[in-house]
Order: structure tokens, then C-alpha cells, then sequence
């Protein structure tokens, strides 16, 4: 218990920081602030839509979107507190990973250095201190129950048992895809620590050879060969059942079938559902050969920064290039060492073994082979789950090697609170760059200053327009078409900002540029649309309003700025009709109901409109606009009197 009260304690000191921090520009809209559906709270159709969609990453993942919607309903739109439930899913985790390892190898001081590690490292801010990224910490949460529900499965084997840690399995995968490797884990810890895999001998090590029948020497030495070969076989049989295969093999392989299953299940839906976006990336004009040689690198620079945690960032530059032969050489024998190291040690160091395969194949998913469109080449994030099997290594190594020290337990615990201290620190400093998006986009940049990704200017663009900095904010988005040329999104955001600074045609040829580059961006057809309508030119407002309706049926936005082209345009039954689809989706949109008003005033329905002012105003006290249509709709209706 006090083990537990300080990893809460420290965890909750060094991350409480988030309290402060506020939403970021990086796929916190489209998860929290700008998601009509999660904003909604846990409400029917919000419910039905979390487990239909896979709206913004691609991946099926329901309980994800209904924790952000149960954030929304218990907090509304307060950053602090959802930052703050992301840090205490980060402090369950930890404690249940200690509790875990614990009862597994009744091993108490590694097993807390493990949950220290996790808990305190820097490489694990991305993951907690990013609201976008609760479906790392959540599935993780369900990740820890189901390896918890699974030691007690085999202690005491029932069906009951069995079926509970499947369950867990399968809400895991609902909140991260990420969640499929954990079959492979189980079997991992079936060998070390729970040692299930048997290694007794399935040959007979008693047996004994009988005498040849006859005396002759020929005889003799014949049945001296087959005795001797058969004495190298039974040996390399051996080898291979206790490495491999084991007594019990075929039952504990049997009982992972339907988590295998689960597995391949959620990798196929995934695989349809980013293929189906057109979010897959073209990796065709891609080699294996320069996958697989990215991907050593990937491996041997996540090791590094798990071993020395420095320069750590949001965005890394992109690895789409044969690298240089002399890092493909390195990172291939550094792999193949500690693997053939892991593997030989496997009798005497069985935990090295399992923590290597751990990192090693839970990481393999994300290495680069197969990417959606906006997933890294390398991310922090990536290690929240994978780092452990290299926690695993450190701490049950530093047991064994100190083992023979007489007085060891006092340099241990000086050693260890001074590692911790270090690791506090420096994460409490990776946290205070999530500070705002200015500064998180600019460390990032800091970083990767020779190599900048195009999206790392684009975003302190944005953060640069916000501040209403629009000089420095072209600057960056400039410097990001320099980079990448077929940004979509930054050509849109420069016709914002020339719109911004007044120059409409200009902010025109800017999103016809996006529309060029991907003809069915829905952003780019809508500012198109407010563009023109600016401008007054109704029709090819109209025109690019209905194609954005088209891809995105159910935009709020997109129907009140239709509906204000259509009142403008005189045409207030579909006027009319778009203001109410706006309500239909936003049920508290005052300044829909005023312009629904509007549109009914000119129809000449005076009573509607009065209703819809009203609502307005009650939504929104104060609503100049509103207060005054509703004084005029008030002497028209006393004029028809």
C-alpha cells in the first residue's frame, strides 16, 4: 500500500501541471471541441454514432469516443479536467502494472521500479498530456485489466475467469486498435513468469540402449551409431521443447485462440476502415527494402530515447528515404545481437527474452510498414505500452546483478530516488511544452531545425493566426509550401488569412489551389462558398455549399451557411429548411434560431419567427441581433392587428 501511495503521490505531483493547459490544434477538435457528437454528452444518437463511426483516426474505437463524450457531459468544454482524466488513467495504469507484476513474480522491489519507470518517464507526456490521445491510456487501462484477470484465470483455472479476461480483451480493442499484440503478451508471460510452459523432457532420460544381440564388432559398432545418433536427437528435441514448444504447449496455444481471433478481428476492421477513408499512405513508390531499413533505425532510436530521454517532440522528420548504409548496418546487428543475446540467456535470464519480445513485437504494428495517412514515421506515444517490456529488463537485471552484493539495499535506494528525481524532472519539463500549441510546435521544430516537417510550420501558423500575428503566421505557412508543396491544408489556411487581411481573391485562388490538390476537401468547398458569398456572388456560393453537403451531410456549419445563401438569394422555404437541419443537429444554436427567424419573417410567418427570436435570446441573453429582430417582428405583428 505504501508502494502504491507514492506512485499515485509522485505521478499525480509531476502531471498536475495539465490542469492548466488547454486544448491543443492537433486532433484535439476533431475528438473534443469541434465534434458535434462528442459534444453532445452521452446522449442516444451520440451513442449510436461512437460505435458506427470511425470518424477522425480511422480506427473503430466506441469506448474512446464515449469516455470524451462522458467528459463532456460531466466537465463541458473545461480543458483542465479532461487533461486531469487522462492523468488519473495514467495513475491506474501504473498501479495496476505494479499490483500485476507483483503477484506474478512476488519479485516487490523490481516490480515497483517497473511501475516507477512507467509512471515517471518522458517519453509517456505525449500519451497522457494530450486530450486527443485518451484512447492511449484507456486502452492501456483495459490492457492492465486484462493481464490482471488473466493471473487470477490461471491460478485457479473456470470458465467464469476465462471469459471475464476475454471480455476485458475485447473492450480494449474498442478503445484502441493498439490492443492487439496483447495475445502475443499473454503467451509471453505463459513462459516467464508464470512459467507454463513445462520443460519436462519428452524423451525417457533413464532409458538404456540394449546390448547387441550378437557379438560380432560390425553389430556392435552399428547399433554404437544409431544409440549415438539417437542420444543427439533426443537432445535436439529437447532444445526445441523447451525453447518452443513445452509440455503443456498445445493447451495454452488452444486458449488464446479466440483472443487471436478477437486480434485479427479489430486488424481487419482497421485495415478496411483506413483503406475505405483513402487515408492509407502510398507506400507503393516505397520499397520493403527501404521500410525494413527505416524501420531498424525506428527500433534503435526508440531505444535510446527510452534509455536517455533527450529531444523528445511532437513531430520527428520523416523517414521516406533510403538512409545512409553505415545506420542500416548498425541498427540491423544491434537488433540481431540483443535478439540472439536474449535467446541464448533464455534458461538462465528468462525475463530477457519476454521484455524484448515485448518491446520488439508490440511496437512492430506502428514501425512503418503499414501507415494510415497521418500516422508518424515515429512517435512518442507509440512506447506508452512497448516501453515496458524494456522496464521489464532494466529492473530484473539490476536484481540479478546486485544479488551478491552483502550490502546492497542502501546504494540501491539512493541510486534509484536519484533516477527518479531525474526522470521527474525532466518529464515535468516535456510536460510544460504542452503548455500551448505555440510552444509545443516550436520545440518540435527546435528539434527537428535540419529536417522540419511541413505540418510543424503549418501548425505554428496557426497558432501565429490566432494571436493575430498574421505576418509571422504567412511566414510559417509559406515556408511549409516550400516544404511540401501539396499541402492541402496549408493552402486553405492561406486563404483564411488572406480573407482575414481583406484580400478575398486572393483567398479564393488559395482554396481553388487546396480544391486542386484534393478535389473533395470539404473545408477548402466551404470557405470557397463563404468566399463568394462574401463577395456577393450567390450562385457559386451555392455551388460550393452543396458539394460540401454532399461529402459531409450531417455539418452544421455547412447548412447555416447554405441557408444564409439562400435567404439571401430569396429562397426561404430551402432557407428555411437548412436553419432547421443546423437545429436539428445543434439543438442550442441561438444564432441558427435568429436567422431562422429572419428567413420566416420574410415568408411572412410572423408567429414562427417570434418563437425562434425568443429562443435565441434565451440561449444566448444579451443577443443584440436577435433582441432587435424581435422588436421588429413585434411592430409587424402589431401592424397586421
Amino acid at each position: 500500500m505504501l508502494i502504491c501511495s507514492l506512485l499515485v503521490f509522485i505521478t499525480a505531483i509531476v502531471y498536475f501541471q495539465v490542469k492548466n493547459h488547454p486544448f491543443i490544434n492537433l486532433d484535439d477538435d476533431v475528438y473534443v471541441t469541434d465534434n458535434d457528437h462528442v459534444q453532445k454528452g452521452l446522449k442516444t444518437d451520440s451513442i449510436k454514432w461512437a460505435f458506427a463511426t470511425t470518424h477522425g483516426s480511422e480506427y473503430w474505437h466506441p469506448l474512446t469516443w464515449l469516455s470524451h463524450m462522458l467528459d463532456v457531459q460531466l466537465f463541458g468544454l473545461k480543458a483542465g479536467w479532461h487533461h486531469l482524466v487522462n492523468v488519473l488513467f495514467h495513475i491506474l495504469n501504473t498501479v495496476l502494472l505494479f499490483l500485476i507484476f507483483n503477484r506474478m513474480t512476488h519479485a516487490l522491489w523490481p516490480s515497483a521500479f517497473v511501475a516507477a519507470l512507467f509512471a515517471l518517464h518522458p517519453l509517456h507526456v505525449e500519451s497522457v498530456a494530450w486530450v486527443a490521445e485518451r484512447k492511449d491510456v484507456l486502452s492501456t487501462f483495459f490492457w492492465m485489466l486484462t493481464m490482471g484477470a488473466y493471473v487470477f484465470y490461471v491460478e485457479k483455472p473456470d470458465t467464469k475467469k476465462y471469459l471475464l479476461t476475454l471480455c476485458l480483451f475485447a473492450l480494449g480493442l474498442m478503445a484502441k486498435p493498439m490492443v492487439v499484440t496483447l495475445p502475443f503478451v499473454l503467451l509471453l508471460l505463459d513462459y516467464w513468469p508464470l512459467k507454463r510452459f513445462q520443460t519436462r523432457s519428452p524423451v525417457n532420460e533413464n532409458y538404456k540402449f540394449k546390448r547387441a544381440a550378437t557379438p560380432e564388432k560390425l553389430k556392435k559398432k552399428k547399433q554404437k551409431g544409431k544409440a549415438t545418433g539417437q542420444k543427439q536427437a533426443d537432445k535436439l528435441i529437447t532444445v526445441a521443447h523447451v525453447l518452443f514448444i513445452g509440455g503443456n504447449a498445445w493447451s495454452i496455444i488452444k486458449e488464446k485462440i479466440p483472443f487471436f481471433a478477437l486480434a485479427f478481428l479489430s486488424s481487419a476492421i482497421t485495415l478496411i476502415s483506413i483503406k475505405k477513408s483513402g487515408t492509407m499512405a502510398d507506400l507503393h513508390g516505397l520499397p520493403m527494402t527501404v521500410r525494413a531499413a527505416n524501420a531498424s533505425i525506428s527500433y534503435v532510436r526508440y531505444l535510446i530515447k527510452t534509455v536517455w530521454p533527450q529531444d523528445l517532440a511532437i513531430f520527428y522528420p520523416p523517414l521516406f528515404e533510403m538512409p545512409p548504409f553505415s545506420q542500416i548496418a548498425g541498427s540491423i546487428s544491434l537488433l540481431a545481437i540483443i535478439t540472439l543475446l536474449a535467446i541464448c540467456t533464455i534458461r538462465t535470464y528468462p525475463y530477457l527474452v519476454v521484455g524484448w519480445l515485448w518491446f520488439f513485437g508490440i511496437l512492430f504494428p506502428v514501425i512503418g510498414f503499414i501507415r494510415a495517412g497521418g500516422q508518424e514515421s515515429m512517435a512518442d506515444r507509440f512506447t506508452y505500452i512497448p516501453s515496458i517490456g524494456l522496464f521489464i529488463i532494466i529492473a530484473w537485471a539490476i536484481d540479478d546483478l546486485t544479488k551478491k552484493w552483502s550490502k546492497r539495499k542502501y546504494p540501491l535506494l539512493v541510486t534509484g530516488v536519484l533516477l527518479f528525481i531525474l526522470l521527474s524532472i525532466s518529464t515535468w519539463k516535456q510536460i510544460g511544452y504542452w503548455k500551448s500549441d505555440l510552444s509545443l510546435f516550436q520545440h518540435s521544430l527546435a528539434i527537428a531545425k535540419e529536417n522540419p516537417r511541413a505540418i510543424t510550420h503549418a501548425k505554428i501558423g496557426v497558432a501565429f493566426q490566432k494571436m493575430g500575428r498574421l505576418d509571422e503566421a504567412r511566414l510559417h505557412f509559406e515556408t511549409a509550401l516550400r516544404i511540401n508543396p501539396a499541402e492541402e491544408g496549408v493552402h486553405n489556411q492561406l486563404g483564411i488569412l488572406s480573407a482575414a487581411q481583406g484580400k478575398m481573391d486572393e483567398a479564393i485562388l488559395f482554396f481553388n489551389k487546396a480544391l486542386t490538390i484534393k478535389p473533395n476537401n470539404v473545408i477548402a468547398h466551404n470557405n470557397l462558398g463563404i468566399a463568394f458569398l462574401l463577395k456577393g456572388n450567390l450562385d457559386q456560393s451555392l455551388s460550393h455549399f452543396r458539394a460540401s453537403l454532399q461529402i459531409k451531410p450531417e455539418d452544421p456549419e455547412i447548412h447555416f451557411m447554405t441557408g444564409k445563401a439562400l435567404t439571401g438569394k430569396g429562397d426561404f422555404d430551402n432557407a428555411i429548411f437548412h436553419f432547421k437541419e443546423v437545429l436539428r443537429l445543434q439543438t442550442n444554436n441561438a444564432v441558427a434560431h435568429n436567422d431562422l427567424g429572419v428567413a420566416l419573417v420574410r415568408k411572412g410567418d410572423v408567429e414562427k419567427a417570434l418563437f425562434h427570436f425568443r429562443e435565441a435570446l434565451r440561449l444566448k441573453p444579451g443577443f443584440k441581433a436577435a433582441q432587435n429582430n424581435l422588436d421588429i417582428a413585434l411592430k409587424q405583428k402589431r401592424k397586421v392587428r
